[in-house]
């Protein structure tokens, strides 16, 4: 079944371009990114020969870490119609293959959280130390491809619960802190000897920028720097403020990328003399700091507010609300913002990726352009309802672990309910406090959501099996 998917999948997505605007900076190691992504890109030019053939191997890890997962799962329940339906669930999503098309991290961060589960579940049958290590390790794969995978420490913290004695349970998480402490300490390293710098940057900045340029009264009087991130900023609030809500929220996410990487990046950074985006990023930071200072009430709902959507999987891109929003469009055309040309070397990456992928270059600025009615409702409303209900079994079985733990020691199926729940919360608030609520932030989650809701499904019916017996056993006559 997932050979065929991968097929399928690799021919519906051969139009693809590999090439996103953020694409080299993983293939030449930008230092605002961690070491794992780069480093799978390298790896894939070493041993195949050029960079494009990193979409069809990504893709192909994908459909094995989801049958890996299916096989832990099938292993553990032994039931074989609900590991087929669990199998099915894993490669149905049109968007997991549809990103993991590009080069970028969502199907090797997608591949790690598979593996992560299927660790986890793996762990359930056979407790063990090493069992446990790769567990640990795994985690740390994940955080080396995308930083907002550290979240799986979190979760592995928890499932150090599934070993049988106390003293493994303590030694299993003090390995931890070594393990997720190397992790972090490779990318400097790698930078250092590919580039012969170990200084490091970070996109959370530009991440959190987003939120407060919607703010108002969160520019800095007298900051050059604060003025300039406002120059443009100001004239899109005034034009959000005319929309309904709804619009206007969609509007941001339309707004976001060109104010941030057609303006404010590399506008700031030719005012202090930059060669490329990622040396802004001190800058930049510095701003967004003050900007949630003026205002910090407008960023805590502009994140609670994506962090919702991110867990229930709402966007205002597609559907009726896409409608909406085009609608609002034509009838009020979007106002322009002050666009800068690329850095220098930002602009050379992007022609050298172009050139090693045989594709042609995306557009050196982002047009303000219109959503359109994507997706089948029903799929949309699907998505939504199966996301809701991971989040749902996710949260109030960690609380039930913490209440539970204190007075008898947890069964399996609540340790491993309690593990994803909190790392699907922990990566969406995560996720939310440095971006806007995408739909490509929710894919790496799609195996937690399968996991999470085929694990409570197969719990509840085994103790409705439990409680079956129990009661015709208490009806069936006494013997002699």
């Amino acid at each position: 079944m997932c050979a065929t998917v991968l097929g399928v999948a690799l021919w519906a997505t051969r139009g693809i371009s590999p090439l996103n605007p953020d694409t080299p900076s993983y293939l030449y190691f930008d230092p605002s990114r961690t070491v794992g992504y780069p480093a799978f890109l390298w790896l894939v030019k070493l041993l195949i020969g050029h960079a494009a053939a990193a979409a069809p191997v990504q893709m192909s890890l994908l459909a094995l870490s989801l049958f890996l997962l299916g096989w832990s799962f099938h292993d553990l329940m032994g039931r074989p119609r609900l590991s087929l339906a669990f199998q099915v669930f894993l490669v149905a999503s049109p968007d997991l293959w549809r990103f993991s098309a590009e080069l970028m991290t969502e199907a090797l961060a997608t591949t790690s959280v598979a593996l992560w589960c299927a660790q986890l579940l793996r762990l359930i049958k056979r407790p063990s130390p090493r069992a446990y290590l790769l567990l640990a390790l795994i985690s740390a794969a994940g955080m080396l491809i995308r930083p907002s995978l550290m979240v799986l420490f979190a979760g592995s913290a928890i499932a150090a619960l599934l070993l049988k004695s106390r003293r493994q349970r303590a030694s299993a998480v003090a390995s931890l802190v070594p393990i997720g402490l190397g992790a972090y300490l490779l990318t400097p390293l790698a930078l250092l000897i590919v580039h012969g710098s170990s200084v490091t940057t970070s996109p959370v900045a530009r991440g959190i920028l987003q939120h407060t340029l919607f703010c108002d009264d969160a520019a800095a009087a007298g900051d050059a720097d604060a003025e300039f991130v406002d120059r443009d900023s100001a004239g899109v609030r005034q034009y959000l403020d005319g929309a309904p809500p709804d619009v206007g929220i969609a509007l941001q996410h339309l707004y976001s990328a060109p104010l941030r990487f057609d303006s404010i990046i590399p506008g700031l950074g030719r005012l202090h003399n930059a060669e490329a985006g990622w040396q802004a990023d001190p800058i930049v930071g510095r701003v967004a700091r003050e900007r949630i200072e003026a205002n910090p009430l407008c960023y805590a709902r502009s994140v609670l507010r994506n962090y919702w959507d991110l867990v229930t999987q709402a966007s205002p891109h597609v559907g009726a609300e896409g409608a909406r929003v085009d609608q609002f469009l034509a009838v009020h055309p979007p106002v322009p913002i002050a666009s800068e040309p690329p850095l220098p070397s930002d602009a050379r990456a992007l022609q050298r990726g172009a050139g090693e992928l045989h594709v042609a270059p995306p557009p050196a600025h982002a047009a303000i352009g219109r959503f359109g009615t994507k997706g089948s409702p029903l799929l949309l409303l699907l998505g939504r309802v199966l996301y809701g209900a991971a989040a749902l079994v996710g949260l109030p079985c960690l609380a039930a672990l913490i209440i539970q733990w204190r007075k008898s020691f947890p069964d399996w199926d609540m340790v491993v309910l309690a593990a994803m729940g909190l790392v699907f919360h922990s990566l969406f608030l995560g996720t939310a406090i440095v971006e806007l609520s995408l739909i490509r932030y929710t894919v790496p989650a799609w195996p937690i959501v399968g996991t999470t809701l085929a694990t409570a499904f197969a719990a509840l019916a085994a103790r409705n099996r439990m409680r079956e017996g129990e009661r015709r056993h208490a009806l069936a006559p006494a013997t002699i």
